[in-house]
């Protein structure tokens, strides 16, 4: 059995701000009932870049769809936290990327090689400022504002929901409201 995320990544934050927001989202969120409790033991020794939590009983209230079920052998439900500069999407299928300054589209790009896995590498260690040259016009990005297909984004905030029915956009909206940012929803499936 598979896991299946959606990912909302929020794309105008920098790092200084991530953890503010992340709490400011949680206790929202739980007063809603939309996030259940911190699972204890699933975050890092500081809780500093993972934090995972169980689905609230009114999670049903923001998903499209069947409602969530509250647990399983095969499959896990919840919503992790992550902080810190990552990489949010699919990183196991290949993606095309449009360069923001001429609209040429670069194809088969993997995390296991080339020039998305190296900038990708360097995202965290260059706070958000990992520039990207293109192959067709040579005009130097940053890898922020790239477009990608299926969506990737780089963002030093985001939501992981596993095995949660389509999010409402209600729900993103609240989010973008909560967080002060646009929000963009990406997709993985974990095998």
């Amino acid at each position: 059995m598979s896991d299946h995320y959606q990912i909302v990544a929020f794309i105008d934050l920098q790092l200084d701000e991530a953890r503010a927001v992340a709490t400011k989202i949680i206790e929202d969120l739980r007063k809603r009932k939309i996030l259940g409790g911190l699972i204890p033991g699933a975050d890092d020794a500081n809780a500093t870049r993972r934090m995972l939590f169980k689905t609230g009983d009114a999670a049903a209230s923001v998903i499209t769809g069947d409602p969530i079920p509250r647990q399983s052998r095969r499959a896990a439900y919840g919503v992790e936290i992550v902080i810190g500069w990552w990489a949010h999407g699919d990183g196991d299928v290949t993606h095309s990327a449009m360069c923001p300054a001429c609209g040429h589209v670069t194809e088969e790009l993997t995390f296991d090689d080339g020039p998305l896995r190296h900038a990708a590498s360097k995202i965290a260690d260059e706070q958000g400022g990992t520039v990207v040259g293109c192959a067709s016009c040579g005009e130097e990005t940053l890898l922020l504002h790239w477009r990608f297909s299926p969506p990737l984004y780089f963002a030093p905030l985001a939501m992981r929901f596993g095995n949660w029915g389509p999010l409402s956009i209600d729900l993103v909206r609240l989010l973008e409201t909560l967080s002060g940012s646009r929000a963009r929803v990406a997709h993985e499936l974990v095998a």
